[in-house]
């Protein structure tokens, strides 16, 4: 495809005639046409507007960095952009040349799985892109580095539907114009996720259209090794099939969670050397679980999952053909892919039917591999769930977590709670699931809500839970508070310490094998209409292995000021660590503080380390909450003696040796004294 770059021959340097004439709405357009599509009007910003939006380039600020690229973060208008900046010491020619493609395809994409072309800066020597916000980083960042950007493990459904979008934005570019566009940039370097964790195709650099009435375009060979199909190694022409190839790469890396070139044993192996013949000897070798991403855990919940990872091996394979002619088109790739997600999604949901209804004994069965007996539970239609959450209107929402939102509902006559849970890449929204339905289903405990029912129609099983109607435990300490509001007095707080740890106490020591909650915070207290505290959102529960002390998360997760410090640098996990994050709560009662604060220079300063600051001077009272200070004036001797040891409980439950900290029993019997009795 031939662009005019406005490259002066003399100088070596942009005719600025030329840039400026890129502000030019036609010519652009023209540019457009000429390449095939329909122009979508782009903003045009100033030099001084990126520079500022950047925080002038600031690298702390970079998202990637390639050999000709710098894509960085930035804040245009109050909203979170990211910004192209071409670097104008590499080759001017191959700048010139990304730089327009980008401008001339990224303008005429209208698709939610290619990153959407915003505007464009055309003050500099090569014109500064500015595209939609990407949040949550690459797909090499998932599958290559996950550990150092703290994502979690990406299941294999999650994979399939990143590989559905992909495949259906690829399948535009070669069905969706008059003349294809061929990407030849699928990797996981040029793939992206925005806050809602949908993945996004970027970079038209090396792309190209098909000319009107041919079959394949020439094209110069260049891409990432592993990732050029061999007949444009041997001929320099191509057409949509090179893109297939590619993307069967991509479904490699996504099942190995490798880069491909790391199966080439032989380092004197150059680009020329197709690693398809190598793979698929590696399998026949090593066999197929040996090559699947040990971190892509599904925990058994798929029967067919061995099946289906077949499939899709079988299916990478084929598009990576030698032959070009024998490889799918992208829009076969796409729907194929679409029917090993619904595939997956459909196993899932007959699955957990079977073991929540059909058959019983599975799901004791299940249960019994983490401790306890199950309850009978409900099943409820999706209809039914909808019209009691008034088609999950959001002022209904009483709490909410990382991957959830509890609703307000009324079904059957009576009150209760809807837990719906969304699709959230970064956490396992059907682990967890699964957790509140297998951990809900064993409890029998006055302070632990209680699982009704569930329904199964849905893409994630929704749960029903009794109602909470009087609120959830930060509204009383942080507001908004609930309406007919009382006092927040010393005995309210005393009695719902008491109430939790009674239900904390009752996990650790109720069952075979321990259960840690590991989820101890403000909105996993709720209360019910008679203001019984009540935990919630078994989310991030394990039960303790037998033999075992403790359980080992690869990445730590949790709220920050509640997590125990052992737990943090070293990802072992056990009842003292559930001690920890409830001391915290407690002083969070005493003191009706927030878990931290920011001062002026931006620095937080946590609960935690102030208040030891303040036992240290003896000047604690200062801090505790004015409620209970004013109770204090009033009935100064009993009360006194309540907040100090309240306070001395507290600290010991906090302490930095994990030997140190009491057990829930002992903190249980204290604040039960405590309430019944004074100190």
């Amino acid at each position: 495809m031939g662009l005019c770059l406005g490259k002066s021959k003399s100088s070596g340097k942009a005719d600025k005639s030329t840039v400026k004439s890129m502000n030019n709405k036609v010519l652009l357009e023209k540019l457009i046409a000429s390449s095939n599509g329909n122009y979508n009007p782009i903003r045009d910003f100033s030099f001084q507007e990126l520079t500022t939006a950047t925080n002038n380039y600031d690298r702390e600020r970079i998202i990637i960095q390639e050999s000709g690229y710098i894509l960085y973060k930035g804040v245009l208008n109050a909203r979170a952009v990211s910004i192209l900046k071409f670097g104008e010491n590499y080759n001017s020619d191959n700048q010139y040349k990304f730089c327009f493609n980008n401008i001339v395809f990224g303008s005429q994409m209208s698709h939610k799985n290619i990153l959407k072309l915003i505007g464009c800066c055309l003050e500099t020597q090569i014109p500064i892109l500015v595209f939609e916000s990407i949040e949550l980083g690459t797909l090499a960042d998932r599958i290559y580095r996950r550990r150092r950007h703290n994502f979690e493990p990406l299941p294999f459904r999650n994979r399939l539907k990143v590989a559905m979008e992909l495949a259906n934005a690829v399948a535009y570019l070669h069905a969706g114009f008059a003349r294809p566009i061929i990407f030849m940039s699928a990797t996981p370097w040029r793939i992206f996720f925005d806050e809602q964790n949908v993945a996004k195709l970027f970079d038209f650099s090396l792309s190209v259209s098909i000319p009107e009435g041919e079959t394949h375009v020439d094209v110069q060979i260049a891409g990432t090794r592993g990732y050029i199909a061999p007949e444009v190694l041997l001929e320099a022409k191509c057409n949509e099939k090179y893109d297939v190839h590619s993307f069967g790469m991509l479904l490699l890396d996504l099942l190995t969670g490798q880069k491909i070139t790391s199966f080439c044993r032989d380092k004197r192996l150059g680009v020329e050397n197709y690693l398809w013949d190598l793979l698929k000897k590696y399998v026949e070798e090593n066999g197929l679980n040996e090559m699947v991403d040990p971190m892509m855990i599904e925990e058994g919940l798929c029967p067919r999952k061995e099946q289906l990872l077949q499939a899709y091996l079988d299916f990478a394979f084929k598009c990576v053909s030698e032959s070009p002619e024998e490889r799918p088109t992208m829009i076969d790739v796409a729907k194929q892919l679409r029917q090993m997600y619904l595939s997956w999604i459909k196993s899932f949901s007959v699955f957990l039917s079977s073991i929540l209804i059909d058959h019983p004994q599975t799901l004791e069965k299940l249960i019994s591999s983490f401790n306890g007996k199950r309850k009978p539970i409900l099943s409820f239609s999706a209809e039914e769930l909808k019209i009691a959450t008034n088609n999950y209107d959001l002022q209904r929402v009483k709490t909410q977590g990382f991957v959830y939102q509890l609703y307000n509902a009324f079904l059957h006559g009576r009150p209760m709670s809807v837990m719906k849970f969304q699709n959230n890449d970064k956490y396992d929204a059907y682990e967890w699931c699964l957790k509140n339905i297998v951990f809900a289903s064993q409890m029998s405990h006055s302070n632990i809500l209680m699982l009704i029912g569930c329904c199964l129609e849905t893409q994630i099983p929704v749960l029903v839970f009794e109602s909470v109607s009087s609120g959830i435990l930060a509204n009383y300490i942080h507001g908004p508070r609930p309406s007919h509001f009382e006092p927040f007095l010393l005995t309210h707080r005393l009695k719902i310490a008491m109430e939790i740890a009674n239900a904390l106490a009752y996990l650790h020591v109720g069952f075979p094998r321990p259960i840690v909650f590991k989820n101890i915070k403000l909105s996993s207290i709720l209360f019910d209409e008679d203001h019984v505290a009540k935990l919630f959102d078994f989310s991030l529960a394990e039960s303790i292995p037998d033999g075992e002390t403790h359980i080992k998360d690869a990445i730590p997760i949790g709220i920050m000021g509640f997590v125990a410090t052992e737990y943090v640098t070293t990802g072992d996990y056990n009842e003292k660590c559930d001690v920890f994050s409830f001391g915290v709560l407690l002083l969070v009662l005493l003191t009706g503080q927030k878990l931290y604060s920011i001062d002026e220079a931006g620095d937080r300063h946590w609960l935690l380390n102030r208040v030891k600051k303040h036992i240290e001077c003896n000047t604690f009272d200062e801090i505790v909450d004015p409620v209970i200070r004013e109770e204090l004036c009033i009935q100064s001797s009993e009360k006194d003696k309540q907040v100090q040891a309240f306070v001395e409980l507290a600290v010991k439950c906090v302490s930095e040796s994990a030997e140190d900290r009491p057990t829930m029993i002992d903190v249980a019997k204290q604040l039960r004294q405590a309430y019944r009795f004074g100190w």
